[in-house]
């Protein structure tokens, strides 16, 4: 089966539908966002905050079941675009490591 040229990666993009604790690391606030997607290299997060390209955060995604592991992750903001429903943000975010 051939993948369209926007799907040629290693991993695929999963959809998630999940709460995601996220910090930023220039202020130590801690807030939440929603996680829409995820691949090998990054996520798709929904927030009421603006960030500029280049802002390093730490995320956190604990599943509801333990079937997989929790996500825990420094990640660099790489693009910020109004959310589609209008209300906050959708933030790229590129994942520099992987933490316990």
């Amino acid at each position: 089966m051939w993948r369209d040229y926007d799907e040629k990666r290693d991993f695929r993009r999963m959809a998630l539908d999940t709460r995601i604790q996220c910090k930023d690391l220039a202020s130590g606030e801690t807030f939440y966002g929603h996680a829409q997607d995820l691949s090998s290299q990054g996520l798709s997060i929904d927030t009421d905050r603006e960030f500029a390209p280049g802002a390093r955060l730490e995320v956190r995604i604990v599943p509801e079941k333990a079937l997989v592991p929790p996500l825990y992750a420094a990640v660099e903001v790489v693009r910020v675009e109004p959310a589609a429903n209008g209300q906050g943000y959708n933030l790229g975010v590129r994942i520099l490591e992987h933490k316990s």
